[in-house]
């Protein structure tokens, strides 16, 4: 997603392209979150309606996603390359 940040496209879009949906922690995370928050209904938290849901409420996104990114840019370890 990083990589789409930082090229202005959709952080979404990395999503189907370099994780595949159905193996994505982060959609399975969240459709478990939906589902407990009753966002979403079902008997199985489903990875492509989360991400459905992302794509339609862009705001989350942003606040989300990408602030995640950036927070974690700007609080990684370093490395060290003085040696």
């Amino acid at each position: 997603m990083d990589g789409y940040v930082r090229s202005g496209a959709d952080p979404l879009a990395a999503f189907g392209r370099v994780i595949p949906v159905r193996d994505s922690t982060l959609l399975n995370r969240l459709a478990g979150y939906m589902r407990a928050y009753e966002v979403l209904t079902g008997d199985v938290p489903d990875r492509e309606i989360a991400l459905t849901w992302l794509r339609e409420t862009p705001a989350v996104v942003q606040k989300g996603l990408v602030e995640g990114i950036h927070l974690f840019h700007n609080n990684r370890p370093q490395v060290d390359r003085s040696s």
